[in-house]
């Protein structure tokens, strides 16, 4: 059994509560201020909150691991749209191109930045929580 993903999520584990704070906090998701009445669906979009938290962060480290596979994170579905919208976002220059190899976690997480508004080069700041969640 391949350990490394339980590892790479593990040593996380100190940020994880900090970043999905941060993450459902500034993604949108203000539950605290959401008008749900019902204990049930306000523990419904915790949960969908936290999820999405969880995503974020893999993100965030496959970003750092390219060897991590897109098969953490995403469905066959989700990889397949992915797929299709890759080419779209390639610019011009091979600068502006995903370095990543494709079914790579980072090239989910390039795809996913240049969705969010992330210009796709690399001597630019990584993108981030917020880029991502965008």
């Amino acid at each position: 059994m391949n350990f490394l993903p339980f590892l790479i999520l593990f040593s996380s584990i100190n940020n994880f509560l900090y970043l999905s704070h941060v993450h459902v906090n500034s993604a949108g998701l203000d539950i605290e201020s959401s008008e749900l009445e019902s204990v049930g669906a306000i523990q419904r979009l915790t949960v969908l909150a936290l999820s999405v938290a969880v995503q974020i962060l893999q993100l965030l480290e496959g970003r750092d691991h390219p060897e991590l596979p897109i098969s953490l994170t995403f469905s066959t579905e989700q990889q397949q749209c992915l797929e299709q919208i890759a080419p779209t976002l390639n610019g011009t220059t091979r600068k502006q191109r995903n370095p990543y190899p494709i079914g790579s976690l980072a090239w989910s997480n390039w795809i996913i930045a240049r969705l969010g508004g992330w210009s796709g080069y690399q001597s630019q700041r990584p993108p981030g929580i917020r880029t991502l969640a965008h």
